[in-house]
């Protein structure tokens, strides 16, 4: 018997085995790219949709205007579970860089006491919900429905966490979360006070921050 045949079990196994586990890798880095380009264009489409809330709301239909503006397909609104609250949580969480990076780059905020610090930065985080004011009502919809909601207080107890830290807050003791839960009252009451009263700068005079 040719000894290629006893050691083809030996010889050959292994080999075909390491190509399918190559194969296999490359099979998984291909959809592991595919799924970060996908979500690389969901995100261009909810960054294009923003511009078209102040005339469409946050609705399927900015998002599909958002999609035409990128030249992708508006089928591709389609893939998002949970389209309107996809294009909320998104401008969320664009509002909280935009509000690290102002920060970063220095809000005179050393100067300041504590309370003025918080106000400060809370008040520089709702000027960017200004020109959305009109239909932030809608958006505050769509984040108090049931499946919505955990992401919706997860991103505010993240946003308040962050201003605070920015305030330069050190407690480790049960102040901690009583002063996040007091802030995000605040801030809250604060949203909510926006949508009352659309007159120039009437939520910018308010003072209602003041800590011990």
């Amino acid at each position: 018997m040719p000894l290629s045949t006893l050691y083809r079990p030996f010889s050959t196994k292994p080999h075909t085995n390491h190509k399918n586990q190559k194969e296999a890798e490359g099979d998984k880095r291909r959809q592991r790219d595919c799924r970060r380009e996908y979500r690389d264009e969901q995100a261009c489409v909810l960054d294009a949709a923003i511009s078209h809330v102040v005339r469409l709301g946050w609705s399927e239909e900015a998002m599909i205007c958002g999609a035409k503006d990128v030249g992708l397909s508006p089928s591709i609104v389609g893939s998002f579970a949970r389209k309107e609250a996809a294009l909320v949580e998104y401008f969320m969480d664009l509002c909280l860089q935009k509000l690290a990076d102002k920060i970063e780059s220095g809000l005179d905020l050393p100067d300041l006491i504590l309370s003025q610090r918080i106000s400060k930065i809370v008040r520089t985080r709702l000027e960017m919900q200004i020109p959305y004011i009109s239909k932030w009502h809608q958006a505050l919809s769509i984040q108090a429905q049931p499946v919505n909601i955990s992401t919706s207080l997860k991103q505010r107890a993240i946003l308040v966490d962050e201003i605070w830290d920015a305030a330069g807050d050190q407690s480790m003791d049960i102040n901690w979360y009583v002063k996040r839960t007091v802030l995000g009252g605040i801030y809250s009451a604060t949203e909510v006070y926006m949508l009352t009263d659309h007159s120039p700068g009437s939520f910018l005079s308010m003072n209602p921050l003041i800590f011990a």
